[in-house]
């Protein structure tokens, strides 16, 4: 008897090796991963709309761009809307003669910060010109800054003279996010 039962925890024994061995969880709560994996789940789920809705957006701007009325504007008219623009977002709004302007073609100011805006209405990418005329008339108006916009987009020439000369650009894309700043403020009235 005592033989068969070293046999017994023999073989005991030696089949712990070669069975596989099962996974034991140490957790006094056994739905713990589950709710761990759930919430990170949920998480992703957030992501994932926040991209939809991201996607969204974009896609109605570039909608809102390709079907404006902005392109068929004259370079005057372009003039007098950026006005308006500007008005409505709470600057004061100062508009320069039509010939002889010294590169600047409104002034606008906000909480006595002087802003000389040269408009540009092109069917092609400005150049390094509209950002010399714009840097001349600084000293003349006497602005603490100085931005060129366009209906556009801007070469890379006038992007690294703009830069160098502290010039804000606001291409065809800034243009579309003041008329949405715009359209919020409106629209909280």
């Amino acid at each position: 008897m005592i033989y068969l039962f070293k046999q017994y925890r023999k073989i005991k024994r030696l089949t712990r090796y070669t069975k596989p061995r099962r996974r034991r969880r140490y957790s006094s709560y056994p739905s713990f991963g589950r709710r761990r994996r759930q919430s990170a789940n949920l998480g992703c789920l957030f992501a994932v709309v926040e991209i939809l809705k991201a996607i969204s957006d974009a896609q109605e701007m570039k909608h809102a761009i390709q079907h404006t009325p902005i392109d068929q504007l004259t370079g005057h008219q372009f003039e007098e809307y950026l006005a308006k623009l500007y008005k409505d977002l709470g600057y004061t709004v100062e508009k320069t003669s039509k010939s002889g302007d010294f590169g600047a073609d409104l002034i606008v100011t906000l909480n006595g910060h002087r802003r000389a805006i040269q408009a540009k209405r092109y069917s092609n990418k400005v150049g390094v010109r509209a950002v010399q005329e714009i840097i001349a008339a600084q000293n003349y108006y006497k602005a603490h800054s100085v931005a060129v916009v366009t209906t556009n987009y801007f070469t890379t020439a006038a992007i690294e003279l703009a830069r160098a000369n502290n010039v804000i650009l606001i291409d065809r894309d800034g243009l579309f996010q003041l008329i949405s700043q715009r359209d919020q403020l409106q629209n909280k009235k």
